[in-house]
């Protein structure tokens, strides 16, 4: 199974034994080899630095941080790095405690004699006396690493190094996984949303035997479900900063073995306290997959392929909440059975499958609008087009489903009326979660997973204090008010994929995180 290593993590090291060991053996000396060519090229890199930070060259009375125009020139032949490799006679001390990048280990030159194997001399642009500091210097001589100022929002002053991939064709760039590989991770990941979704709304599925057995209302017990949504939008918080820091690997693994062990606590709790306490904690861990998902997909593909990969992510993991039941809509107006009642809702999930049709459609009209900004020597097209999703019909099919549920939801009418209702819903909310999900990934870039922790602490939370009002309404109110209600709110909404269209690359220039164009 493929890994869900999207981020900064190594590789898994493989068990030791018997049948892998010369394997493992014959990988430890590729490792070993490896180590001792990077070792020489980091040497390579450090007189490099020392000779362009040498007091010797020109204008040394300029501060550290004036910078003046760097010479350049491309190595023409193999010599200059031949006289410079460890099994060299005449090798040179590299005086890598001067500068600092911390303590890099030395290597004996009998050592590297033994496994050093020649590597291949590929034409590098060397940079000539320029007049950084010694740290400067060594950003600007080091392999995939590049100096440039601070900007606005990282400070005032100085100078920052940025790090980047090896190349363009670096293995460990997600971009540059098999497209089978990339496929199974986002199907991974879908996964995991699609059980943590599930949870959420599990237990309404069994609210009145629940409220019983712990001996509260109906109302009470449905905190089961609220805090459990609330967790999930705090819990974002922390993975969203999390996943940027520690690689999302690490915390997809991490947040989902703390979240089994407090669902599995949850439902063997004794008592009401008990269990509100451990959904709650096990809602803070479920929040993983709401806010990495979309750095992940933005990981492995890239601006075009994101408008058919993001749906095979979304969809199949709407699935889980689908299956945040509800009785009042079917088992009270139509009187059925409570597990009859709770199939139905799959009905919704059924809806979620209608946004594939749209697919292609997007697709290539997005490929169209990519082609155009390539053409204007833009690096990406407008993040705009990604509220198509939501234009083509998801964001009015949201008020006309609840409407029409509302207004038919009598038993004296066939159920197939609210079963259709549901669909229509189920296809209105996905197409609106992939056009808000993928319009802020391409909004804000390396940013999105933070911004995303704020839309999902918003949705949650208020998702999770309207189920808990949610009885009381129904009961008060009534279904065909209630969802009358609920629609009047959505027709308010729906204007604004349509003005974001429109308006939304004057929004974004006046945010300093959001891509501009």
């Amino acid at each position: 199974m493929p890994s869900l290593n999207s981020g900064n993590n190594l590789p898994p090291i493989k068990a030791l034994n018997q049948t892998n060991l010369r394997e493992t053996m014959q990988s430890f000396l590729q490792y070993r080899r490896a180590r001792f060519e990077v070792q020489a090229q980091i040497d390579r890199d450090l007189e490099k630095a020392k000779d362009a930070a040498s007091p010797s060259g020109p204008n040394t009375t300029q501060p550290a941080h004036d910078v003046t125009p760097a010479s350049v020139k491309s190595s023409q032949s193999c010599e200059d790095d031949d006289q410079e490799s460890p099994d060299s006679s005449d090798e040179k001390e590299h005086p890598a405690t001067d500068l600092p990048i911390g303590n890099i280990p030395q290597i004996d030159s009998d050592e590297i004699e033994e496994v050093y194997t020649p590597v291949q001399c590929s034409r590098t642009v060397e940079t000539i006396r320029t007049h950084y500091s010694d740290g400067t210097a060594l950003g600007q001589a080091l392999t995939g690493v590049h100096v440039r100022d601070r900007r606005t929002h990282e400070g005032h002053g100085g100078q920052v190094f940025v790090v980047d991939w090896a190349g363009p064709a670096d293995p460990l760039n997600p971009h540059n996984w098999s497209m089978l590989r990339r496929i199974g991770v986002t199907l991974q990941i879908s996964m995991i949303a699609l059980f943590v979704g599930a949870a959420s709304g599990i237990d309404a599925t069994v609210l009145p035997q629940a409220a019983k057995d712990f001996g509260v209302s109906e109302v009470a017990e449905s905190l089961a479900t609220g805090l459990y949504l609330v967790g999930m939008g705090l819990g974002s918080l922390i993975a969203g900063p999390f996943s940027e820091t520690f690689g999302r690997n690490a915390v997809y693994t991490g947040s989902f073995a703390i979240f089994m062990l407090f669902i599995m606590a949850s439902g063997l709790s004794p008592n009401f306290g008990a269990q509100i306490t451990f959904r709650f904690l096990a809602g803070c861990s479920a929040s993983t997959p709401l806010v990495c998902s979309g750095g992940s997909i933005a990981d492995m593909y890239n601006g075009l392929e994101k408008t058919w990969s993001f749906p095979v992510y979304a969809v199949p993991a709407f699935g889980g909440p689908m299956i945040v039941g509800w009785p009042y809509i079917f088992e009270y107006t139509y009187h059925i059975g409570q597990g009859l009642a709770n199939i139905i809702f799959i009905a919704m999930y059924v809806g979620t499958q209608i946004n594939f049709l749209f697919v292609p459609i997007i697709y290539k009209m997005t490929n169209r609008r990519n082609q155009e900004a390539e053409s204007q020597g833009q690096h990406h097209f407008s993040p705009e087009i990604r509220l198509w999703y939501a234009m083509f019909g998801a964001a009015v099919a949201i008020p006309v489903s609840l409407f029409w549920l509302g207004w038919t939801n009598y038993g004296s009418i066939s159920i197939w009326s609210a079963i259709f209702a549901v669909v229509l819903f189920g296809y209105g909310v996905t197409g609106i979660f992939l056009c808000v999900y993928m319009y802020i990934i391409d909004s804000y870039g390396i940013y999105s997973a933070s911004a995303l922790t704020f839309v999902s602490l918003i949705r949650y939370v208020v998702a999770g204090g309207v189920t808990v009002v949610g009885i009381p309404f129904y009961e008060k109110m009534g279904t065909h008010y209630t969802l009358t209600i609920m629609a009047c709110l959505s027709v308010v909404l729906v204007p604004i994929p349509y003005l974001l269209y429109f308006y939304g690359p004057w929004i974004r220039a006046k945010s300093r995180f959001a891509v501009a164009g």
